[in-house]
C-alpha cells in the first residue's frame, strides 16, 4: 500500500499548480526514496530506461522540421486553406482530425501525428481561425481552451486507434 506514496505526491503537486515536470519527478523517485533505494541508482535506473527507449528521441528530429515550416509561414498557409472552406467549423475540423488520427493509428501509423508533428503547427492555427471568424479578438482562455481540446482529440485518437490496431499492445 505503500507504493502509492508517489501518486499522493503526484496529486498534491497538480493540486498546489507546481511545476508538472518537477512533481512527476518527484512522484517517480519518492517511493524508492521512501524504501531505502540509494538516490544514485535511482537516477541512474531512470537515465538506462529512458536510454533504452531509443524511439523517444525521434521526437526531437521532428521539431526542427516543424521550426522551418513555421518560419517559411506554416501557420500562415494553413490558415488560409482553412479560410477556403466555408463549412468548416471548430468541431468539423476536431471530428475529422479525430478519425484521420484514429484511422492512422490503427493502422499502425501512430507516429503520423501527435503534438509536436501536428496538432501546434497545423491544427492550432486552424481551430483559431474558424474561432476568430466571428470578428472578435480571441483572449487567452479562449486559446487555451481550443488548444486543449486539440491535443485531447489527439490523444483520444491516438488511444482508440492503438486498441484497433492488433500489432499495438494498448
Amino acid at each position: 500500500m505503500m507504493l502509492l506514496i508517489g501518486l499522493a505526491v503526484l496529486i498534491f503537486g497538480f493540486a498546489l499548480r507546481f511545476n508538472p515536470l518537477l512533481v512527476i519527478t518527484a512522484a517517480g523517485i519518492t517511493p524508492g526514496i521512501f524504501y531505502g533505494v540509494d538516490i544514485s541508482e535511482l537516477i541512474s535506473e531512470i537515465g538506462k530506461s529512458f536510454s533504452n527507449s531509443r524511439y523517444m528521441g525521434l521526437v526531437w528530429l521532428s521539431l526542427p522540421l516543424v521550426a522551418m515550416l513555421e518560419k517559411q509561414g506554416l501557420r500562415i498557409e494553413v490558415r488560409n486553406l482553412v479560410k477556403r472552406i466555408k463549412s468548416a467549423s471548430v468541431g468539423r475540423v476536431l471530428f475529422l482530425y479525430l478519425f484521420i488520427r484514429q484511422l492512422t493509428t490503427a493502422i499502425g501509423l501512430a507516429s503520423l501525428g501527435g503534438q509536436a508533428q501536428i496538432v501546434r503547427p497545423i491544427l492550432v492555427p486552424m481551430l483559431e481561425f474558424l474561432s476568430s471568424r466571428s470578428g472578435k479578438e480571441l483572449d487567452d482562455d479562449i486559446k487555451d481552451t481550443l488548444r486543449a481540446k486539440a491535443a485531447s482529440v489527439d490523444n483520444v485518437g491516438a488511444f482508440f486507434g492503438e486498441c484497433l490496431f492488433i500489432g499495438m499492445p494498448a
